[in-house]
């Protein structure tokens, strides 16, 4: 069965899976699902009533490294996670303002474009927080250029995540453990590595050769899926895609991000 890939602007998803999943096509729809989570639920509830597959086109879970190191933390090899960093940012200025990143009634932003990943990290790692607070930059255009988020949960455990687009910072997510650290890194989608550091031992790195890794362990998961005829992921469940856009909607509404039409 073939299915259809969406990769339009975040504020045109809904709009072009419900199209397709009322016609019966299995939809893999590339993240962030949809700018809000009405739209999401929209989309997981027409999949479900209409008996058709939708998965988040969502590439960091189905990875060697990510899967590595969640079996490590549940481990207990390393002890409790009390602390996570995690960052996304590049600078490409000057930025042509008339571009999806830049453009508010496209769902443009740094959060929604890149500040999703160390935002589903968190969530991958450590469930939804209790609290969240967070600071924008904002761009001529009204779009977030940079945003700062700060995650605190009842046992005392915190995580700090930043996004830019006007910050060389690359990526990165640095998991904190009560007996060491797990460090996750990655060039490009095949490029990824893996790092554990505790006091007084070397530090062991893993990397993953790039047949391994990369966008194609999605696809093949969501062949998978048609395949076994599921209609969702147990890799990337809809409820993870609820738990998400849920969350990036408690940031923007701390951030003060808006989208047209959406109510301050």
């Amino acid at each position: 069965m073939d299915i259809i890939y969406i990769a339009s602007p975040h504020a045109l998803h809904a709009e072009h899976a419900l199209l397709c999943l009322n016609l019966k096509k299995p939809v893999l729809c590339e993240k962030a699902l949809a700018i809000n989570q009405h739209e999401v639920e929209q989309m997981v509830g027409c999949a479900r009533n209409n008996g058709v597959f939708l998965m988040e086109a969502f590439f960091v879970p189905h990875q060697p490294a990510y899967q590595e190191a969640k079996r490590i933390i549940g481990s207990g090899e390393l002890g409790k996670v009390k602390y996570i960093q995690g960052w996304f940012g590049f600078n490409r200025s000057p930025y042509d303002n008339s571009l999806r990143l830049m453009n508010p009634a496209l769902g443009g932003g740094a959060l929604l474009d890149i500040g999703l990943y160390p935002v589903f990290d968190t969530l991958y790692f450590l469930g939804e927080p209790d609290q969240v607070t967070a600071k924008a930059e904002f761009a001529e255009t009204g779009v977030d250029q940079s945003i700062s988020i700060r995650f605190e949960y009842q046992d005392g455990v915190t995580a700090s995540i930043f996004a830019s687009f006007v910050a060389a910072s690359g990526v990165g997510t640095e998991i904190f453990c009560e007996k060491g650290t797990l460090r996750l890194g990655r060039s490009n989608a095949t490029d990824q590595w893996l790092e554990i550091v505790q006091p007084g031992v070397d530090v062991k790195r893993r990397s993953w050769d790039p047949i391994e890794g990369g966008l194609k362990r999605e696809a093949a998961e969501a062949m998978r899926c048609l395949d076994q005829n599921s209609l969702q992921s147990e890799i990337m469940p809809h409820s993870m895609s609820i738990s998400l856009i849920k969350t990036l909607d408690k940031i923007r509404q701390n951030a003060g991000i808006f989208y047209p039409g959406e109510i301050a």
